[in-house]
């Protein structure tokens, strides 16, 4: 069982290298610094103070959509990265999600995201690329930065059709998908689609699940911590929020409460989201409770679980996490 940590870059710098440190010193395989837009410090430069300050684990950001930079310079960038960090790069791609609407974006459609696949792969490889669509161009491109050995490109998705196609196209897939034996499965079968598609492509598909996670002992505690990501789910993957029994107009209301502003800062939807949905969707409560769910997974095929910090005690639940829940799924 392989276990990473996806990080959103809110705090500052010498903040930030505690959680790196720490992430690697507690033996996690891999730490995602998200992309956030005007929401959170640069990933470039966060990724390069963990690069120079750790050793072991992977590196990768989360995720790099078609709109907000030209998909060669983020190439180039994590090029950089591999070489900074001695090949430990990795990177994630995907539609983007509530920050990048401030910038008069909306989520990318699967088929950009498919071709921004497809351009960074060639990139990577050394290719000399033209290539065109209605949001990006190459011409007679090439990265003068060799990364020195592969980058793998994840897709970082919930969407069943995003799913599908990074079973199809991608290194990997992170799901963000609930935290029941059904939101998992539902993701799982659409990752599923996507592979029995895959052609040309002989390596293995890394599946890695990705949920909201706080320990505490106090179930309510904990519920309270990650309810933010139930007004995530209403807003940007209401499958999800469908599948947790909650009322339709409950999953509007929610929506209503949270025109498009990044998941911290949805406060008002959060406040309406019932605790039994706030489990469905989340890891929340004590070690035993977190073990039970992940055990779960395991028996669903699942053998990468990405921690997603959240809340104020992210530094407390990565700790109990590494003490009291990677020895027992290990």
């Amino acid at each position: 069982m392989k276990f990473g940590v996806i990080y959103q870059s809110f705090d500052p710098p010498p903040v930030f290298l505690d959680y790196v440190r720490l992430i690697e010193d507690l033996g996690f395989d891999d730490l995602w610094v998200c992309d956030s837009s005007l929401h959170a410090r640069d990933v470039f430069a966060y990724l390069t103070l963990a690069a120079v300050n750790t050793t072991r684990m992977r590196l990768g950001v989360s995720v790099f959509q078609p709109y907000t930079r030209h998909p060669a310079i983020d190439v180039n960038g994590m090029a950089t990265i591999n070489e900074i960090s001695g090949g430990r790069a990795i990177m994630a791609v995907g539609a983007g999600d509530r920050p990048q609407l401030e910038l008069g974006f909306k989520p990318a459609p699967v088929q950009l995201v498919r071709e921004l696949i497809h351009v960074c792969r060639r990139l990577i490889a050394g290719e000399s690329v033209s290539f065109e669509n209605e949001q990006f161009q190459l011409h007679d491109a090439r990265l003068r930065c060799n990364p020195g050995s592969a980058l793998p490109i994840y897709v970082a998705c919930s969407g069943p059709k995003m799913l599908e196609m990074a079973g199809e196209y991608a290194d990997g897939v992170i799901m963000m998908s609930g935290g029941t034996r059904e939101t998992i499965q539902f993701g799982l079968s659409h990752v599923r689609r996507g592979l029995e598609q895959r052609h040309g492509m002989d390596h293995e598909v890394d599946v890695a699940w990705g949920a909201a996670t706080v320990i505490a002992d106090d179930r309510r505690h904990a519920l309270d911590q990650t309810r933010v990501m139930a007004a995530w789910y209403a807003n940007h993957s209401p499958a999800y929020a469908q599948r947790t029994g909650a009322p339709a107009a409950l999953i509007d209301s929610m929506r209503t409460r949270d025109p498009g502003r990044n998941l911290h800062e949805a406060r008002a939807a959060a406040d309406i989201a019932p605790d039994d949905m706030v489990d469905q969707l989340t890891l929340a409560g004590p070690p035993s409770h977190i073990v039970e769910r992940i055990t779960m997974a395991r028996e669903l095929g699942i053998d990468h679980f990405e921690l997603f910090l959240i809340g104020p005690e992210k530094m407390r639940t990565l700790q109990r996490f590494a003490a009291e829940v990677m020895p027992t799924c290990r």
